[in-house]
């Protein structure tokens, strides 16, 4: 099933809060390259704040450094919600 059993998990443990997040998420990478793509996504609650833990996908001919992806897609995550904090593993596509 595959992201469609994930969004069915997260749908039915949090009441679809996960899946709209991701899907905010993965709207405001797009926007920072219509390459990257991120999968793996989680969220975990706490008191301050919530972390959203999730790997992005950077195509190889990106122009950006792997720290300044993380950088911009850590400060977009934070302008969706002042509470939410980015956790992100970057990983190279060379396919």
């Amino acid at each position: 099933l595959g992201n469609l059993g994930q969004r069915l998990h997260d749908h039915l443990n949090d009441g679809g809060l996960t899946a709209e997040a991701r899907d905010r998420v993965a709207a405001v990478v797009l926007v920072i390259d219509p390459g990257i793509s991120i999968h793996d996504f989680r969220m975990v609650p706490g008191p301050t704040h919530t972390n959203l833990i999730f790997d992005a996908e950077i195509p190889y001919q990106c122009a950006l450094s792997d720290q300044e992806v993380r950088r911009r897609i850590q400060a977009a995550v934070q302008a969706l919600d002042s509470s939410w904090f980015a956790v992100v593993g970057v990983e190279k596509s060379y396919v």
